[in-house]
């Protein structure tokens, strides 16, 4: 069990408590010496004589931790300004690779709010195109390569373009980038879902595509 922290005040308190308590024992031991057949006076002589002595004793023990307290404040405070010294090229670097990391933050922030707009102003892009396709009675009829189908997907020549949950698209870039790492961390494994009811395979073709060229 660790011991309380004294201070020097408690160990000050302890002694002047055991000075009190000696002149006590000093003063009953005269009334005593005048009074010897009394038995009260022998009765507090030995009371004040026992106060005293615990009173000493408990001074004595305190001061002894208070004292061996001290000497370990003291080596631990060397050992800190050693250690400190020590590790002043460390504390510089360490510095720097926080500072490199706050700007790293900063330019991958400003990366992702361009990435967004982009993705959304394509995501807008399909939409409205399919839109206006399915105002125009395109619906992917029988032999048709033109129009929108049910899921809001837009179909041009054949060609499908979907609509693309923003969010989740950077979501999942971030999340393949941390288990490309080897990270446990829960963030590769999470699969994000596509917001307000955004088919996945606008996300899945964005995805392959910018595989295709990162690899």
């Amino acid at each position: 069990m660790t011991t309380a922290l004294l201070t020097e005040q408690a160990v000050t308190e302890a002694e002047e408590a055991a000075r009190l308590a000696e002149e006590e024992r000093l003063a009953a031991q005269r009334a005593y010496a005048r009074h010897s057949a009394s038995p009260s006076n022998y009765s507090e002589l030995n009371r004040a004589a026992d106060a005293a002595q615990q009173a000493a004793d408990r001074a004595r023990a305190l001061r002894a931790v208070f004292d061996e307290q001290q000497a370990e404040r003291e080596q631990r405070a060397a050992l800190l300004r050693d250690t400190t010294q020590k590790l002043a090229p460390v504390s510089k670097r360490l510095a720097n690779s926080r500072d490199a990391a706050v700007q790293a933050l900063a330019e991958a922030q400003q990366a992702m709010a361009r990435a967004l707009a982009v993705v959304v102003d394509h995501d807008q892009l399909v939409r409205d195109t399919a839109a206006g396709l399915k105002g125009g009675g395109w619906r992917l009829a029988d032999g048709e390569s033109t129009g929108c189908d049910i899921g809001g997907a837009l179909h041009l020549a054949g060609e499908r373009w979907c609509p693309v949950d923003g969010p989740s698209l950077l979501a999942s870039v971030l999340g393949a980038q941390v288990a490309a790492m080897g990270s446990r961390h829960p963030l590769g494994r999470q699969v994000w879902p596509s917001y307000g009811g955004v088919s996945p395979d606008g996300r899945a073709d964005l995805l392959a595509r910018l595989k295709a060229v990162t690899c």
